[in-house]
């Protein structure tokens, strides 16, 4: 007992100072031992009680009034500390590299990152670039918004339960950080066919329309948001889209002569139609004379997607996408000739109707992009017969034979009448590009030049890009053809050859299998450090 008694003698006063208890503190603290342990001592009388509580409550209410006093500073002393830590972040984040790039280098570098804008995002979709940069600290923020032209790519993706106010809103929003720049739009939307999204937007809509000189591209991406034509406030851009260039719609109604207000435009150059079925006026509402660029979405029984092109005296570029029916389509105006220098082809069948029907004298950038059954050459190879086209560039994506020697058998044949081709990419998902094919790029020479007498294959092979599996690769037969056409500058030679000036290898597997190169591979790559431009990738296979 005398411990515990011990206890409760030794007191603080209310400056700290430990002190001597008072008679009346010893009766105090022998207040307390028998309140706390009433079973084994007999409880104090009610007097003493009464005596000492008023004291006790009056310690209390001071431990109290410190305890309460101590809290605030702890809580000043942690809420001073936060401020601390954040002022240090700060001073780190200022002396941190990434502040002393230069505003001029930082503008430079996002020009770069200008892609297309969810006017209206949807949920879960990731920030676009110029947003994302834009939140990262005060000085991104302000070069970002400095750059009218990183927010410029906008598409409207129109869905149910949207307000005219809350998309107005948007609108104005990127349109004031756009500025006078010119405008890429895109418009998408899913409206009731009874009604138009259009009309319950208006003030988005009319909005955008003020702004139509700025326009560059306009791209609607579904076949309803032509309705968007039957808005009254479209009728505003007719004849005022002086930079309208490029032009991209999915065409598979009767409702396309709503669209009128691209017949006024002189500045059109690129057009880009998705359509299936008969569009016999569409000629009247678009200046086919002023197209540069043209890209058709077509079933070959169309009677007049191919009649088309005669509307295009000026059409340097065309991308034709044909879909897999293999019979002849009709109306098809044969011997038709076309200037164009660049041609796409993404067939599903092999392309008869193209180079039996069409005359392309200056053609010099084939692209053939084959996606069924097997790969049948004779037309393109008729063709290169009989008009010996001045080609440059040339490109075969998966092109499919039952077996590797047709592949072999077929591509030289074809290669043989290009020898002004400087580009070829040959891009294989499915057959082997063989040691014979690589060796039959070799070029045997001497001292004094081309051992033998006859021109060899590709005299004008600048650019080489083959695309395969890592394990189909004979990298000694690549050594071989690469090395034999590589003269490093400024060498002089008296070869009938120009020299190789860049090399890519695709290879269709996961890293781990690339990491492992063939062998012969690691002496092409030896070749840059000598000058040649060597690109070596992986890309998935789908």
């Amino acid at each position: 007992m005398s411990c515990n008694v011990q206890s409760f003698n030794a007191e603080l006063g209310p400056t700290g100072r430990v002190f001597t208890p008072s008679v009346s503190a010893m009766e105090r603290a022998s207040l307390l031992e028998s309140l706390f342990w009433q079973r084994k001592f007999p409880p104090p009388s009610p007097n003493i009680i009464s005596q000492h509580l008023p004291e006790l409550e009056g310690e209390i209410a001071r431990h109290d009034a410190e305890i309460q006093r101590l809290k605030a500073q702890l809580s000043t002393a942690e809420s001073s500390n936060e401020r601390l830590k954040k002022a240090v972040e700060m001073g780190k984040s200022v002396l941190s590299p990434i502040h002393r790039m230069l505003p001029e280098l930082l503008t430079q570098i996002f020009s770069y990152l200008r892609e297309e804008i969810d006017v209206i995002p949807s949920t879960g979709r990731l920030q676009p670039m110029p947003v994302t940069v834009s939140m990262v600290c005060a000085q991104w923020r302000e070069v970002a918004l400095s750059i009218s032209s990183l927010w410029t790519w906008m598409k409207l993706d129109f869905q149910e339960g949207l307000t005219d106010e809350r998309i107005h809103q948007r609108v104005e929003f990127y349109l004031n950080r756009a500025r006078t720049s010119p405008l890429k739009l895109t418009f998408r939307g899913w409206p009731p066919r009874s009604e138009p999204v259009g009309f319950r937007h208006s003030m988005a809509f009319t909005a955008l329309c003020q702004c139509s000189p700025q326009w560059t591209s306009v791209t609607f991406e579904d076949t309803r948001s032509l309705s968007f034509f039957q808005i009254p406030a479209f009728q505003l851009v007719k004849g005022r889209l002086p930079n309208l260039r490029a032009f991209h719609i999915e065409y598979h109604r009767s409702d396309f002569g709503n669209v009128d207000s691209l017949s006024q435009n002189e500045s059109l150059q690129s057009l880009s139609l998705e359509m299936d079925s008969d569009r016999s006026g569409v000629g009247s509402v678009l200046p086919w004379h002023q197209l540069q660029t043209l890209s058709v979405d077509v079933s070959p029984q169309h009677p007049f997607a191919l009649n088309i092109f005669s509307m295009c005296p000026n059409l340097q570029s065309l991308e034709l996408r044909m879909l897999p029916y293999p019979f002849e389509p009709r109306g098809f105006t044969a011997g038709l000739t076309l200037n164009i220098s660049s041609l796409s082809l993404y067939l599903g069948h092999t392309p008869d109707t193209v180079f039996s029907r069409l005359s392309l004298p200056n053609l010099s950038s084939l692209q053939i992009h084959f996606d069924w059954g097997y790969m049948n050459t004779t037309p393109l190879l008729q063709y290169l017969t009989r008009s010996s086209p001045p080609i440059t560039s040339f490109c075969a994506h998966n092109w499919r034979y039952p077996g590797t020697p047709a592949f072999v058998g077929r591509i030289f044949p074809l290669l043989e009448l290009m020898p002004k081709l400087e580009s070829l990419q040959l891009d294989e998902t499915t057959s082997t590009t063989t040691t014979k094919f690589l060796n039959g790029l070799v070029i045997h020479r001497t001292a004094s030049g081309v051992a033998n007498h006859a021109l060899p294959l590709l005299p004008n092979l600048r650019h080489l890009s083959l695309c395969f599996h890592a394990q189909e690769l004979d990298g000694e037969a690549l050594y071989r053809a690469v090395s034999s056409r590589w003269i490093p500058e400024p060498v002089t030679t008296t070869w009938d050859v120009v020299s190789i000036r860049s090399l890519e290898i695709i290879f269709l597997d996961d890293v781990e299998h690339v990491s492992n190169f063939p062998g012969g591979l690691t002496w092409v790559k030896d070749l840059q450090d000598e000058g040649l431009n060597v690109s070596i990738r992986h890309r998935l296979f789908k």
